[in-house]
């Protein structure tokens, strides 16, 4: 595993959210890609409330409006992964393999750079979701601080507290007998828009590069064959912090690393 994945360090403290009222999950249409077999949730377009004002990299808060786009549901698995490479002969510059192993293949692919992530979607017809579709689809319209609501709660992602009994037990233990579970396996965690795992089990690569906010359309941070640095989101089951968690945290990481913490899922824009 190449070092220097550089993640933000935020503090712990839970601010007042949506709370445990949060509003019931949204009826969304499902696609399946046909190409690797990705589901696709349609993410309908408006505008949501992004950012926070308790950390430096994600101030200010603002409002965006984003056009209707997919996104994966689930984060792409090692099965997938594993076909792709096979099939288009790519040489991942990850260490992908390494972390795969025989019982893993439901699990999500980690230890990929964010070219091989590029190199993904392109062979499947799809694309990385930008930063701001990422924070909607996690957050929802309603602003919650955690993909299910406004209340931290270790049992409903895959984190290094979790003490859910039943969960160890499915890890696949890449780090002090921890690891990552199956994709979709905390249903309980799932976003407003029903996508899962979008606080836990690994971070994810966006397609966005990290610049400060506001987030503006067609200020450079999207598009970018070689950017510095690339916005990186979500918690992973390797993390304790809370603030790792939230739907509003920003972290980074040079493209060209990798790492057993690191995957992605899959986005794609509407007609």
């Amino acid at each position: 595993m190449r070092t220097g994945l550089l993640l933000l360090v935020l503090c712990c403290a839970v601010p007042a959210g949506c709370g445990r009222g949060a509003a019931p999950p949204a009826q969304v249409t499902e696609t399946r890609n046909a190409k690797d077999g990705s589901v696709l949730l349609v993410i309908p377009a408006g505008k949501f409330r992004m950012g926070s004002p308790r950390y430096r990299d994600a101030r200010p808060v603002f409002t965006i409006s984003l056009p209707e786009f997919s996104i994966g549901r689930y984060e792409v698995t090692n099965r997938q992964f594993a076909r792709f490479a096979d099939a288009a002969r790519y040489k991942a510059e990850g260490a992908w393999r390494k972390y795969f192993r025989k019982g893993m293949e439901e699990h999500p692919v980690v230890s990929v750079s964010w070219y091989d992530a590029v190199a993904y979607c392109r062979w499947a017809g799809l694309r990385l979701p930008t930063e701001a579709e990422w924070e909607k689809a996690a957050r929802g319209g309603d602003g919650r601080i955690f993909p299910w609501g406004g209340e931290w709660d270790a049992r409903r992602c895959n984190n290094r507290s979790l003490d859910a009994a039943q969960m160890p037990a499915r890890m696949a233990p890449l780090h002090k007998g921890r690891g990552t579970t199956p994709v979709g396996a905390f249903k309980d965690g799932a976003s407003f828009y029903g996508a899962c795992d979008m606080a836990g089990n690994a971070c994810e690569w966006t397609s966005s590069a990290f610049f400060p906010y506001p987030y503006r359309a067609g200020d450079g941070r999207e598009g970018q064959a070689d950017p510095v640095e690339v916005a990186v989101r979500g918690g992973s089951w390797a993390f304790d912090n809370i603030g790792f968690f939230r739907t509003d945290t920003r972290s980074r990481c040079k493209p060209p690393v990798f790492s057993f913490v690191i995957g992605f899922r899959v986005a794609a824009s509407r007609p």
